[in-house]
């Protein structure tokens, strides 16, 4: 099953036709010992179990990814209005690259400082980035960055490990 998301040690899975069980556009995730299966639009746990917290970061995630999640199935998007569960999502506003693998960045509620991609590069996923012209090429996307290959980081990552601005 393609993985098209990683976060705090939750991996989001999903297949591109897959609605034969459940009927409805969804996500798998895994977390430890925990899998589940998260509707798209409403957020909702359709079948197995997850830590409530974690539930949390998949409802976040899952709601600023849900158009293009719903566009790869076929699927229109409905708005997560009536859904809030009390997470506010910050937005990255401005990402600059500079020296030694770290970004310059700017929150929408003015928050700035420098976040070190370096530890991330060490996985498969995050590899590429090694390649300084590469690296180069961080962009806004979504709420947080991005690169042209699909490594992505979300705000709220940015904002756990940001350091001042010196």
């Amino acid at each position: 099953m393609p993985t098209i998301s990683m976060f705090y040690g939750i991996i989001i899975y999903m297949f591109f036709y897959d609605n034969k069980k459940h009927k409805l556009p969804h996500i798998h995730a895994s977390y430890g010992d925990d899998d589940a299966v998260f509707s798209i639009e409403e957020g909702d746990i359709l079948e197995g179990t997850f830590p409530k917290n974690k539930q949390k970061l998949v409802h976040g995630d899952t709601q600023r990814r849900s158009h293009d999640r719903l566009a790869a199935c076929g699927q229109r998007p409905k708005s997560f209005a009536d859904k809030a569960i009390g997470v506010i999502m910050k937005k990255v506003i401005s990402v600059k690259p500079i020296e030694g693998k770290k970004v310059a960045v700017v929150f929408s509620d003015g928050m700035s400082g420098v976040f070190d991609v370096a530890p991330y590069i060490q996985s498969d996923f995050f590899k590429r980035l090694e390649d300084d012209a590469y690296f180069k090429q961080v962009r806004l996307f979504f709420s947080g960055i991005g690169w042209p290959e699909g490594q992505d980081l979300g705000p709220d990552t940015i904002e756990a490990d940001l350091k001042a601005l010196q």
